[in-house]
């Protein structure tokens, strides 16, 4: 299965399964301490939905300039990884986000739904403490019926992860509300991500839909 899921990456044009990093510190171009996401996704994914997965990974590293970097693990869906977030000795922050499959039919779900936090349906759900735990994310994935919004669903709650909160921007990558528009990340995100770690957003932002608007 692992060679299928290789080549099934290759065939999207991902990166394929990274290498653990080895070397000196790990800074991007700006001299900003980077962010490693191990991120382990449940072996219930199917190959297309893993890279999917993986495609909304990757739209934080090229919004971010590559600060952000990855790993993805398949692991079996009841096996909690055995690392935890740190902030390793060249500077480099390592998160742990477990990737879960799970469907509407769902008990909890349902709850989530008739929640009045809840504008329209559940898509996906972030849980856990970024820097001291590992944290959890749930795809509802008969609710996510095309590419599009499984990579925008992985890429938001990824986001959420990262410790972002909803930006009040609709048609942001971390708006509330889902959109078909969205395709990259908006200065909005940005600004929140910077927020949270500290980066200089004149100096981080790789990607700026309004500019490209213009």
């Amino acid at each position: 299965m692992f060679a299928a899921i290789r080549a099934l990456f290759l065939f999207f044009g991902l990166k394929d399964f990274a290498p653990e990093f080895k070397g000196g510190p790990r800074l991007n171009p700006q001299g900003q301490s980077m962010i490693d996401v191990r991120a382990y996704v449940s072996s219930e994914f199917t190959a297309h939905e893993l890279a999917n997965i993986v495609n909304g990974i990757v739209m934080w590293e090229r919004a971010t300039n590559g600060t952000v970097t990855w790993h993805v693990n398949v692991s079996p869906h009841d096996k909690l990884p055995e690392e935890f977030p740190r902030m390793q000795t060249d500077g480099t922050q390592r998160l742990v986000v477990m990737f879960h499959k799970a469907h509407s039919s769902a008990d909890w779900v349902k709850s989530w739904d008739n929640s009045k936090m809840l504008k329209g349906q559940l898509l996906g759900l972030c849980a856990g403490n970024h820097l001291t735990d590992r944290t959890a994310v749930w795809l509802i994935m008969d609710r996510l019926t095309d590419a599009r919004s499984q990579i925008w669903t992985a890429a938001h709650e990824l986001g959420h992860a990262l410790g972002l909160s909803h930006v009040k921007d609709n048609v942001s990558l971390m708006s509330p509300l889902y959109s078909w528009k969205i395709d990259q990340q908006t200065k909005h995100d940005m600004t929140e991500f910077c927020k949270v770690w500290g980066h200089d957003p004149s100096q981080i932002v790789g990607l700026n839909n309004d500019e490209k608007k213009k």
